[in-house]
């Protein structure tokens, strides 16, 4: 669903157009940060979503909610919402994968 980034490239990136559950927009980086693949002493091979800091505390995300990001083909953006813990266990045998936060905190 998400776009591929080309791992033959340094830390490649794509823009993600994005509406909230409120109806915020938000431009949002899809980047795969993998200098592990092209640097003799890299570390990083992951993927990431950023910057959603700002939104998480918006939504007064907690341990165990979950951050889910969906796309009709026939829109040019991306829809995402802040699905709370309760609601996550509730929907969890019927549902698509969600990404789980644990802790999530600001990277610097």
């Amino acid at each position: 669903m998400l776009p591929k980034l080309d791992a033959t490239v340094k830390n490649p990136r794509v823009l993600l157009e994005c509406l909230d559950e409120h109806g915020e927009r938000h431009s949002l980086t899809f980047i795969y940060y993998n200098n592990k693949l092209h640097d003799p002493k890299g570390t990083r091979n992951e993927y990431r979503i950023t910057p959603l800091t700002d939104y998480f505390r918006r939504a007064n995300a907690k341990e165990g909610d979950a951050f889910e990001i969906s796309k009709n083909t026939l829109e040019g953006f991306y829809r995402i919402r802040l699905v709370k813990k309760e609601q996550v266990e509730e929907e969890a045998s019927c549902l698509p994968r969600r990404i789980k936060l644990t802790g999530w905190h600001r990277v610097h």
